[in-house]
């Protein structure tokens, strides 16, 4: 990733200039997760900003452009469209031995990919 020195001689000087750590803190607690810190100075020098079309620069301190509120709605978009996809067991997937066909008796539901997904993402 470029350096926040390297983004100043491309867009310029910075007008958000965000100096409270607390919602990255917040919001890394909450994912379980660290973000570099290069991108964590280019977040709070910027804010959020659209840099060019169809790229956004989130930040978690913003109350409209919020990186945490943006990348819970990202997961919630992709699990639903995981959810909404039909995938046929038995034809062509790779299965465990317990779920060779839909009738089978699962013998180790806990470790089968098929059993546990159904358990994550429904019937």
């Amino acid at each position: 990733m470029a350096t926040l020195e390297e983004i100043k001689e491309l867009l310029g000087e910075p007008g958000f200039n965000w100096s409270d750590p607390a919602p990255w803190v917040r919001l890394e607690q909450e994912l379980g997760v660290s973000f570099p810190d290069d991108f964590r100075a280019i977040a709070d020098a910027y804010g959020p900003a659209l840099i060019k079309k169809g790229f956004y620069l989130y930040h978690p301190g913003h109350p409209i452009r919020n990186l945490g509120e943006e990348i819970k709605e990202s997961i919630e978009s992709g699990l639903k469209k995981i959810q909404q996809s039909s995938f046929p067991v038995g034809q062509g997937l790779a299965l465990e031995s317990c779920c060779r066909s839909q009738q089978a008796q699962h013998q180790r539901p806990s470790s089968c990919k098929y059993h546990t997904s159904r358990q994550l993402f429904g019937p």
